[in-house]
């Protein structure tokens, strides 16, 4: 029996966004009392919620969300959990190597950083575990070409810089960030994940429906 786990943020227009970011806006273009139909419009970041960047969101030239293969949003993911003591700081390769961490063959990595509790609060935005540049090379060398994380970023705030997004999108590989309730997701072995974006032509970045296959 298989079971489908959601991963995605619902859009909110009160919802907690990227400071400097605008919230998702939403208005009636028409509604049953006057028309036949109820259409909305609505307008937000790229990167709002639950998203996907493609290498354009960093490195001119890159590919665009439309244009990426959707292998690298569907496919065998492999989750790492970051150790308690370790939250809000950085993830070097040993902590992946001392945990006896193994792929198993998943083309997918997620990081469980357990920001989520803090999804709703400013602390969202500022107290993330995220990786080191040597932890995304070893990732890329083992297979891997998509980094997803609960995290709003794989960089930590205030680094303007960007190495690591630079590092990783740099190789044609795809990120996704800001994923939900990853704590119903198995440790021990491989799943499905899947984070599709928008086909956004020649876009650095979309809102995506996350969400795993678990085969219990």
């Amino acid at each position: 029996m298989s079971r489908i786990i959601d991963l995605t943020y619902p859009l909110d227009p009160d919802m907690l966004v990227w400071p400097g970011n605008r919230r998702p806006v939403y208005e009636w273009l028409e509604c049953t009392n006057t028309a036949p139909a109820n259409v909305t419009y609505m307008s937000m970041c790229a990167h709002t919620g639950t998203h996907v960047d493609s290498p354009l969101h960093f490195c001119d030239g890159g590919e665009t969300v439309d244009r990426m293969s959707l292998d690298h949003f569907w496919g065998r993911a492999k989750m790492f959990e970051v150790d308690p003591c370790m939250e809000g700081g950085e993830i070097p390769r040993s902590a992946v190597e001392e945990a006896n961490f193994t792929l198993d063959g998943a083309k997918i990595f997620v990081l469980r950083t357990r920001v989520e509790r803090y999804a709703n609060v400013r602390q969202y935005n500022l107290e993330y575990a995220y990786p080191s540049v040597d932890l995304l090379g070893w990732l890329m060398s083992e297979g891997v070409i998509c980094y997803m994380t609960d995290a709003t970023s794989i960089d930590p705030w205030g680094d303007a810089e960007s190495p690591r997004h630079r590092c990783f999108l740099r190789g044609g590989h795809a990120i996704v960030e800001n994923l939900k309730n990853l704590a119903k997701l198995p440790k021990d072995r491989t799943f499905t994940i899947c984070a599709m974006p928008l086909a956004l032509p020649g876009r650095e970045g979309s809102p995506c429906r996350a969400a795993a296959w678990l085969d219990d």
